[in-house]
């Protein structure tokens, strides 16, 4: 078994994640705490983070099929 080694790209991205999914629960718990409403007029900031996380997972998805294909 070949230890795979992990790109730079893929490492921002797995950090992209992790650093999202604790933005969504803080934004979660902070949206239940002041009774607001959880829609794109208060959540703003998913127009920034959503196309980025995208960009990111399908860069990152691209380079390792080309990795794998060409060992």
């Amino acid at each position: 078994m070949k230890k795979r080694k992990l790109s730079t790209l893929q490492i921002v991205t797995i950090a992209f994640i992790v650093l999202f999914l604790i933005w969504e629960r803080n934004i979660q718990l902070y949206l239940s705490e002041h009774d607001l409403q959880n829609s794109l007029q208060t959540r703003k900031d998913l127009f920034v983070s959503l196309p980025i996380l995208l960009v990111l997972i399908v860069a990152s998805v691209r380079q390792w099929k080309k990795n794998t294909t060409s060992n």
